[in-house]
């Protein structure tokens, strides 16, 4: 880790953050999500330091001009980390009063994802599309952290490139410890909707989403979010108002600018002991699309992104739709359990009232002895870290974690044929390190749609470098 200046000539090495334990609640990120609170802990040492050289400097001689404009660090882990301050002695010089003066402050991480994903396909030939390939899954770049002006304000900036496409997934500004709401955000983000589709894609257990997750789920959207917790963040909640924003390659394609999407989870069950790791999660979510171009349209992949979309609601003429998931998890230690059920209700005038749904349920374990981490105030899963990162010199060989999922998803109703899905799929992944990992699906889907019915296996693999 360096401090330094912009033109300053010496650097001097401060130690670097500890690593976080695995104990079933993520509790060190920081930032929007991911800045450590050992860079957080830096910066407070890095400004005691600056604010104790500025007090050994005393008396009308000092030279003001030769203190640097800023002060500046960088350091390595998992991720770039930057930090930069404006020398507070400035303000001296310039003459600002003391109820405006400020120590302005940015500090953040840079990161990025790349996942590269091959699929080989086996089936009976009836169903088009299908093409054994290697294509690269995601290719993200992305910032988050935060910069103190006379209060902090939470950023992140962060691109995709799928399939020769560009994407802005999490887009935004985010205030904090606002009254009454607790949290004010505004930009591109994640629509408040289902356990899994909230969770990053690096954290699923399997290399994509539940096709219900995929068919239903408003995925990211311009919009504004007000969101906090409560009873000892036992409780989250999420409510916002979201439109239209870029063609994104999601199942839920209707166009809308009047969204409005709202979550609540909360947890009956935490316990945190020794050997003894328990949590139950739950949690409901709603959203009312009012359906701009008088249509609606609902499709889905077989839970392989190289695949094709093999049912398809085709536009549906609507006025609006209204969406009801529920979700349920359990972890206890290294075994995990989770489910959702999604439902609905498309308001037709010349169809009448159509209803679709789906589900999924899998169940998971470490054999290796890592367990699933909870951040309370999304109330989501996030990362898991290998106890013992692979190593042939030390015998160890990072974590492992194996699943096995059955998901079903309906898209007929009335003279709406988009077809019927059943998929299911065993996985394993391998974290070789914190930001290395390798993940192997097989998946059984049971396909039924206008153009054929058959039965297709799907298998997959995923090399995955996250920082």
């Amino acid at each position: 880790m360096l401090v330094g200046t912009p033109g300053g000539a010496s650097a001097q090495a401060l130690d670097e953050p500890e690593l976080a334990g695995q104990d079933g609640l993520a509790t060190t990120e920081q930032g929007p999500d991911e800045v450590t609170q050992g860079a957080e802990n830096a910066t407070d040492e890095a400004s005691d330091a600056v604010d104790s050289d500025s007090s050994e400097e005393s008396g009308p001689e000092s030279k003001i001009e030769e203190k640097p404009p800023l002060e500046w660090k960088f350091y390595w882990h998992e991720g770039l980390h930057y930090w930069v301050q404006r020398n507070p002695l400035l303000q001296d010089e310039l003459h600002i009063p003391d109820r405006l003066r400020v120590k302005p402050k940015l500090e953040g991480k840079v990161g990025g994802l790349l996942q590269v994903d091959a699929a080989l396909f086996a089936g009976d030939d009836e169903l088009d599309g299908f093409s054994n390939d290697v294509q690269v899954r995601r290719l993200r770049l992305n910032t988050k952290g935060n910069f103190l002006l006379w209060g902090p304000v939470y950023f992140s900036f962060q691109f995709d490139i799928t399939k020769d496409s560009f994407y802005l997934n999490d887009f935004y500004l985010q205030f904090r410890n606002i009254p009454w709401i607790q949290t004010f955000t505004l930009g591109h983000l994640n629509a408040p909707f289902s356990l899994e589709r909230l969770e990053s894609s690096r954290d699923t257990t399997f290399m994509e989403r539940a096709s219900p997750v995929d068919a239903f789920s408003p995925g990211y959207k311009p919009g504004i979010e007000g969101s906090g917790n409560q009873f000892g963040d036992r409780m989250s909640w999420a409510l916002g108002w979201f439109a239209d924003g870029q063609e994104a390659d999601i199942g839920d394609i209707t166009d809308s600018n009047f969204r409005i999407v709202g979550r609540v989870t909360g947890l009956p069950i935490v316990m945190k002991e020794l050997y003894n790791n328990r949590l139950l999660h739950l949690g409901v979510s709603y959203s009312y699309v009012n359906a701009e171009g008088n249509s609606v349209q609902y499709r889905s992949r077989p839970e392989c992104y190289i695949a094709p979309f093999v049912v398809d609601t085709g536009e549906i003429p609507a006025n609006n739709a209204n969406l009801l998931g529920a979700e349920v998890a359990f972890v206890m230690n290294s075994l995990s359990f989770q489910g959702e059920y999604i439902h609905s209700l498309v308001n037709s005038d010349e169809e009448g009232t159509l209803e679709f749904d789906g589900f999924y349920a899998y169940v998971s374990y470490f054999p290796t002895g890592e367990t699933r981490l909870y951040d309370k105030t999304h109330g989501i899963f996030t990362r898991v870290r290998p106890k013992k990162s692979f190593s042939l010199r030390n015998h160890t060989y990072g974590g492992l974690e194996i699943g096995a999922r059955y998901s079903r998803l309906d898209l007929n109703d009335g003279d709406v044929l988009g077809g019927k899905m059943n998929i299911f799929t065993a996985g394993a992944t391998w974290y070789l390190f914190p930001i290395f990992k390798l993940k192997f699906n097989y998946g059984n889907a049971d396909i039924d749609n206008q153009e054929a019915s058959d039965r297709v296996h799907i298998f997959q693999a995923r090399f995955e470098i996250d920082l």
